[in-house]
């Protein structure tokens, strides 16, 4: 199933184009996917379930610039400390396809390698591989819902954060998803405390844990 990355390419076609145009159109296209191109399977965070004892769920474990994809109603996904950085819960409740994305920092123009290395540690090149891999599983967009969590200020200084990278990490998310037409459905962001968020796959819910303090997103 060819996703071609539609959702991150606001450009359209035009049936009035000549056929040179289409076929620079078509190359641009081909470098596009190639540099989108996924890791192998399976990643650091690919189904890799962690058994807690006494408790009958499978946990996956998502963890830094890593993400998890679930299609067994069985699963509840986890990600840790979320501090400056973003936890995205997708979900598609129609088919219960579903994952954490934890990306770490906004743009990968600061290292190109690394973000060939592992897209997920950036929120410009992880957004995308993470929806083409939920598509992948058998996720839609018209039956996803999108929340976000993390982008906390945890280290500030008395005279301010001056990298501010929880606040860059949101707005280039929101950029993103602006571009796209894409809908945050809920979100709980900022702060000065790291966030723990569980995906429970049978339902879609989304729980926070905060400073000893669970609640439902």
């Amino acid at each position: 199933m060819n996703f071609k990355l539609q959702i991150f390419n606001c450009k359209l076609k035009s049936n009035d184009r000549s056929s040179n145009s289409k076929k620079k159109k078509q190359q641009k296209q081909r470098r596009t996917a190639s540099q989108w191109q996924l890791l192998p399977f399976p990643a650091t965070g690919y189904r890799l379930p962690v058994t807690v004892v006494g408790e009958s769920d499978v946990k996956l474990i998502v963890g830094v610039a890593d993400r998890a994809i679930s299609k067994s109603r069985d699963d509840v996904i986890v990600t840790h400390a979320l501090g400056s950085c973003l936890g995205i819960a997708v979900y598609d409740h129609a088919r219960a396809v579903g994952g954490i994305l934890h990306v770490m920092l906004p743009s990968s123009s600061v290292n190109p390698g690394k973000a060939g290395e592992n897209p997920y540690m950036f929120v410009d090149s992880g957004v995308p591989a993470f929806f083409r891999e939920i598509f992948a599983a058998g996720g839609s967009r018209g039956s996803l819902w999108v929340k976000v969590v993390g982008g906390a200020s945890i280290n500030q200084s008395s005279s301010g954060d001056s990298f501010a990278i929880g606040k860059r990490n949101y707005i280039m998310l929101k950029k993103l998803f602006w571009k796209n037409g894409i809908l945050i459905d809920a979100e709980d962001v900022g702060g000065d405390k790291a966030r723990t968020v569980y995906l429970e796959m049978a339902t879609g819910k989304v729980t926070i844990s905060q400073g000893g303090v669970e609640k439902t997103l």
